[in-house]
């Protein structure tokens, strides 16, 4: 490209290219010879008052734009200039060498390098298809322990009374005639409508897991105990994280995960159990690690027991209602070899 000096004389001078009728480049001599430096910068200009300063915007721009290429930047008629500026003294400094220009080059053409996926490697088999329940029905794979039809799939669930869709509280508690370890188990129930009793004699049951964890099922309602034996409380050893309870009378819900304690073959134990539970759709027990049985009359303790075991509903005195009991054994994907 060849350049031409404009206009000829004075301090100031300029830079365009021969027969161009695009915007010189300006270039002060003084300025130039005060600073030493070499900088690019980025410069709006405008094509009627060129001689205004200019206004400095991001130097990253997009690759492309050429010294003294016009282009439409907002709609106005704006021209983007691009200069770049040496020492005036001494010449043969003016003659920058690849090595120089490197930095520049980088900044304008360097693109990050295009990562790479990472997989795992792991030969994952495909997860089972499980088609959700309908509101308050049971997911395809589980268990259905109560339809509301009978109690058949419990030992003792004679002596309960069965109407209506609904299982009645009675005589004693009952218990799972098929045993379960790790497992998703959802329960509804509900607290008599009338109000007897005070504390624990007011609406109370359990579920216990393998006949010796239980997670509390109470009247909570407006109804003060003792914190770790309230509704959703892990009896004798944690209170739920916030009280979920509805009125007495009213249909209330627990989902429950439960993680089965492991033991050694000697009988030690190599990992406690957990619970995970939602009362009425409200999380009220996170993952918590249970100390051991919950019992009445002693602390948490833990005895080697089989991997799998019954579950159980208490009876202790109230006539509860149950409806919509179901559960699902949780087993985990295991890879398949390559």
């Amino acid at each position: 490209m060849e350049l031409e000096r404009y206009p000829k004389g004075g301090g100031r001078f300029a830079f365009r290219e021969s027969g161009s009728t695009l915007p010189p480049i300006h270039r002060d001599e003084v300025g130039l010879q005060k600073t030493g430096e070499r900088r690019r910068q980025l410069r709006l200009v405008s094509p009627e008052r060129s001689e205004e300063p200019p206004r400095a915007i991001n130097p990253f721009t997009p690759l492309g734009i050429r010294a003294g290429a016009a282009r439409d930047w907002s709609g106005a008629g704006v021209a983007v200039e691009s200069s770049l500026s040496f020492p005036a003294t001494p010449r043969n400094d003016l003659a920058m060498t690849p090595l120089r220009l490197l930095p520049i080059a980088l900044v304008l053409v360097a693109l990050p390098a295009r990562s790479q996926e990472y997989k795992s490697g792991i030969n994952w088999p495909e997860p089972k298809v499980v088609t959700p329940g309908t509101l308050g029905g049971a997911p395809s794979d589980a268990i259905v322990l109560f339809d509301g039809k009978d109690l058949s799939a419990w030992k003792n669930g004679d002596k309960w009374i069965v109407a209506d869709g609904v299982a009645t509280a009675a005589k004693t508690g009952i218990s799972t005639k098929e045993s379960f370890g790790d497992c998703q188990f959802h329960i509804e129930w509900a607290t008599p409508e009338k109000v007897e009793g005070k504390g624990q004699g007011r609406g109370n049951s359990g579920v216990y897991f393998m006949g010796r964890y239980e997670l509390q099922v109470l009247d909570s309602f407006e109804n003060p105990t003792y914190f770790d034996g309230q509704a959703g409380a892990i009896y004798k050893q944690f209170p739920p994280l916030v009280n979920a309870s509805r009125k007495p009378g009213e249909w209330q819900a627990y989902d429950i995960i439960f993680t089965a304690p492991r033991f050694d073959s000697a009988g030690k134990l190599a990992s406690p159990a957990h619970i995970t539970a939602l009362h009425n759709g409200v999380l009220i027990q996170n993952h918590a690690e249970l100390k051991g049985g919950t019992f009445f009359d002693k602390p948490p303790s833990y005895a080697a027991h089989p991997p799998k075991g019954p579950i159980d509903l208490q009876y202790h005195g109230n006539p509860m209602r149950f409806r919509n009991i179901w559960v699902r054994e949780i087993k985990p994907l295991v890879p398949s070899a390559k």
